[in-house]
């Protein structure tokens, strides 16, 4: 379902409002504007654009001894949020490996991807480097969705059909 604003607010608020018998349960709502880059505000990459960050970390900070970077994977809109125990909060999950490549590529900076060295392990940690390099003869690098961002070697940005 979407919708179109009839006009431009400051101060603007979304309700949505169900009549009749019966129930029914949103999973998200995003007021995310149609000019998107794969789901990142375009006025917010050219902000990165111009401050020139050459990398990002991702994840970062404490969120990253309990992130299992398959939660990650598919459609933002269909992924269940994540309890984060360091912060003791509800994480939406909008973000996941092949959105933070996709944002890497949108930015045009340095990738830095993290590894879960606090609840995770050697094996994940290794499937994830697969995932992210390995070509798709690889058991890690043949998952995913067509045309997901795998290769980020040297700069080059190659997608795999």
């Amino acid at each position: 379902m979407s919708f179109s604003a009839g006009a431009d607010s400051d101060d603007a608020r979304i309700e949505i409002v169900g009549t009749g018998k019966g129930s029914f349960h949103i999973g998200a709502v995003s007021l995310m504007p149609a000019d998107n880059l794969n789901g990142f505000r375009a006025d917010i990459i050219a902000e990165f654009k111009k401050i020139g960050p050459t990398m990002f970390r991702w994840p970062g900070g404490n969120m990253t001894s309990d992130y299992d970077w398959r939660d990650g994977l598919g459609d933002p809109d269909k992924r269940a949020p994540r309890y984060d125990y360091a912060w003791h909060a509800l994480e939406p999950n909008d973000v996941g490996i092949d959105d933070y490549m996709n944002l890497k590529q949108a930015a045009q900076y340095g990738l830095d991807i993290c590894v879960n060295t606090g609840f995770g392990d050697a094996h994940s940690a290794a499937e994830e480097w697969e995932y992210v390099n390995g070509s798709a003869s690889t058991p890690m690098g043949s998952c995913g969705p067509p045309m997901a961002i795998r290769s980020l070697q040297g700069g080059l940005v190659e997608r795999r059909q």
